[in-house]
């Protein structure tokens, strides 16, 4: 990879983690210990940033976010293409598990490092 950096991303991960660091950050938090961590529904991820905060100033060798299909009229997954992410989208599990999205970012990450063979950086976020 030589100085570059390998990005892969978990978009459900980050999302629903962002949405319960946002409800944190505007004071909502759990009322009990048995109840789950508060989301903020009106959080929206900017994936230009992202990108650049992974990154962080290394050229980049791929961006690669994963997640599930989504419904036809979505528009998250255009925007983080437009932003410089290649998107690879796979259908739920019938019980709504991501099993194939945590196996293809593994995949992805072992095929580009062995193709590629120089020294870089691997950026993980998948929680």
């Amino acid at each position: 990879m030589a100085g570059k950096c390998l990005i892969l991303v978990d978009n459900s991960n980050i999302f629903i983690e962002g949405k319960k660091f946002s409800a944190r950050r505007k004071g909502v938090y759990r009322r009990s210990t048995d109840e789950k961590d508060p989301q903020d529904p009106s959080w929206r991820l900017d994936f230009g940033h992202l990108l650049d905060f992974m990154a962080d100033k290394r050229p980049i060798l791929d961006a690669i976010l994963v997640g599930s299909t989504p419904p036809q009229n979505d528009s998250v997954w255009t925007a983080a293409q437009q932003k410089g992410f290649r998107v690879l989208t796979f259908e739920r599990g019938y019980t709504g598990e991501e099993k194939e999205v945590d196996t293809e970012i593994a995949t992805q990450a072992a095929e580009i490092i062995v193709s590629h063979g120089n020294e870089g950086v691997l950026v993980l976020r998948v929680r």
